[in-house]
């Protein structure tokens, strides 16, 4: 091949090259298409070093879903009071009471009687709660002190809310409990 030809088609090659790689500077790749979830969480999710902390190198991670597009999860702070009032007021009007919280994908009251009451509000399951995925189980539990526990009638049987309950209630306090001490006061201190 002539040396004439063979600089034409370097040359060729060259000025495409240089063409191409001028139209991949220039025109900017399509988007990638992103499927957002929006994760609506109580306040005790939201700390810094919880939900936000796990979101922001899953963001960076660039997850892909089967198909091909980007994950990117968007967590906001909301109260189970307000889940429970957006949720209701979406699946009735369509129309959310705070605009600045887009429709969620994931929501986490602090406690599943919330999903129950949101169920009840509408009068339709907008939560399947028996097939909702439970991620942690919180354990509430009575504190008080080892005295005050043995005059209930701890360890024999079990103590509940429903004991504090009923000794908040009752007129008489701790004065029902032949074994209660004066210094507990007459009513239970309840917070």
């Amino acid at each position: 091949m002539p040396d004439v030809i063979r600089r034409a088609l370097l040359g060729g090659v060259v000025v495409i090259w240089s063409v191409a790689a001028v139209l991949l500077f220039a025109i900017p790749p399509a988007p990638v298409p992103t499927v957002v979830v929006v994760h609506w969480a109580n306040g005790h999710h939201m700390e810094p070093a919880l939900l936000p902390a796990f979101a922001q190198p899953f963001n960076q991670a660039s997850q892909r879903t089967r198909s091909g597009k980007r994950i990117e999860v968007q967590v906001y702070l909301a109260s189970s009071g307000t889940i429970r009032r957006e949720v209701v007021r979406r699946v009735q009007t369509g129309l959310p009471i705070n605009r600045g919280l887009p429709d969620p994908t994931v929501i986490t009251p602090v406690a599943e009687h919330w999903l129950h009451d949101i169920n009840h509000a509408v009068n339709q399951t907008v939560v399947d709660v028996s097939r909702a995925r439970k991620f942690v189980t919180t354990w509430i539990g009575i504190a008080t002190f080892r005295e005050m526990a043995e005059c209930l009638g701890w360890p024999g049987r079990e103590i509940g809310f429903r004991d504090i309950v009923d000794l908040a209630a009752d007129p008489a306090g701790w004065g029902r409990y032949p074994c209660a001490r004066a210094e507990w006061g007459r009513r239970p201190l309840v917070t």
